[in-house]
């Protein structure tokens, strides 16, 4: 009786422990920042996730049958055959809580310490069960390939199709969402070929240029970007004027920033995407050959994606007899100025992301949004955005539409 006791024993913690270990080491697998200081005898089986399921399974299924056999065993030997049914729900209530929940909220709450501890028994489990694993590995390849071969999986959709779908209005995301898949679409092979300002059109300084000459150069050609080139006509990077004009710098070479290449190849979503992670406000686009072609403002391509004409973005208010006449660019803290009225928090920074929440889409052009006694026409408009609305006061609240 005792030794069948200490087998049962030995079972359910065999059960905890592969449960636990292959809790720990998928934990460990997908915090990619832990795995750089990890031991081999730990980073071997991350490299090989395939054989971390095998061997856990293999060993928690004979672990858990050799507990539940003898225990069955014994509890019939007590209980006669109704020790059956015993056996099976003492079993699945210790397996459950003791061989389950327990080892792996352990194994989460810290997965390299867990494994570090487990490792040495892992490996030489993995040692003693390697047969056994070859061979499942083996059988579940097979049984895979052969489902792979009965049932072939759909092919990947076809990108013209979706555009097709999506223009057609057979997906209805919100206007708002379809708009931004139908950008996605007609961008997709759009490069930074297609939008740059070619290098003829550069407006250049030499970098051995005293810093007054470029200042006075800055304000009278009024731009706002300069390329620096050395005497051998190589580009050394871009300046903002701004930074030059307000005395930032004392001289011209440590206003540089240090040039970011792109080829011209590059899509202009990836381009938008490298620019947002790099930080940098302007790209030299490069040829196959590496020679610099011309160059993308970080301002020229937001302005490309959203569809506005370069050098539109500034937002305009005029004023009317009743009220006024604002761009879609208008932010907030103007909105609030104008209206002298506490826009609420939302995700929205312009008065057209505004109204675009207001309405839980982009209203179509003559299309009237009310908010607390203010109402807002759209005059203009894009398949994408808002670009200018007519704000004007409701005196009376009966006038609003029901």
């Amino acid at each position: 009786m005792i030794l069948s006791i200490v087998i049962i024993l030995i079972g359910l913690l065999g059960t905890a422990f592969f449960a636990g270990t292959e809790t720990a080491l998928i934990a460990l697998l997908r915090d990619k920042k832990r795995l750089e200081n990890l031991p081999s005898s730990i980073s071997r089986w991350l490299d090989m996730p395939e054989n971390i399921f095998s061997v856990t399974l293999i060993g928690t299924n004979i672990s858990i049958i050799v507990a539940s056999s003898i225990s069955a065993a014994l509890f019939i030997r007590f209980f006669g055959e109704i020790g059956g049914v015993y056996s099976l729900i003492t079993i699945s209530i210790i397996s459950l809580i003791f061989c389950e929940v327990l080892p792996k909220s352990r194994a989460l709450s810290a997965p390299e310490s867990f494994a570090m501890f487990a490792s040495k028994p892992f490996n030489l489990a993995a040692m003693l069960l390697k047969p056994a694993s070859s061979v499942t590995n083996a059988l579940s390849g097979a049984v895979v390939k052969i489902v792979h071969r009965i049932v072939k999986p759909a092919p990947p959709p076809d990108w013209s199709d979706l555009e097709l779908v999506t223009r057609k209005g057979k997906i209805d995301l919100g206007s708002s969402r379809n708009a931004l898949l139908l950008l996605i679409f007609e961008f997709a092979n759009r490069t930074a070929f297609d939008i740059m300002l070619p290098r003829t059109e550069f407006t250049v300084v030499s970098e051995d240029t005293p810093l007054p000459r470029v200042v006075e150069f800055a304000k009278r050609r009024k731009v706002g970007r300069l390329i620096v080139e050395s005497e051998l006509g190589e580009i050394e990077g871009a300046v903002d004027t701004r930074d030059l004009i307000s005395g930032k710098y004392s001289i011209l070479k440590d206003a540089i920033t240090e040039p970011f290449f792109v080829p011209e190849g590059t899509s202009v979503i990836n381009l938008f995407a490298e620019m947002d992670d790099s930080d940098t406000d302007f790209a030299f686009v490069v040829d196959e050959h590496g020679s610099v072609t011309g160059g993308v403002s970080f301002e020229s391509l937001i302005d490309f994606l959203s569809g506005v004409p370069r050098g539109s973005r500034r937002a305009i208010c005029g004023r009317t007899a009743t009220g006024y006449i604002v761009d879609g660019f208008l932010n907030i803290e103007q909105l609030e100025s104008i209206i002298q009225t506490e826009i609420p928090q939302g995700p929205y920074k312009t008065i057209a992301g505004f109204i675009e929440e207001l309405n839980h889409n982009i209203p179509a052009e003559g299309e009237t949004v009310y908010w607390n006694n203010w109402s807002f026409l759209v005059l203009k408009r894009n398949p994408r955005s808002i670009l200018k609305i007519r704000i004007e006061p409701v005196q009376d609240k009966y006038q609003k539409p029901a």
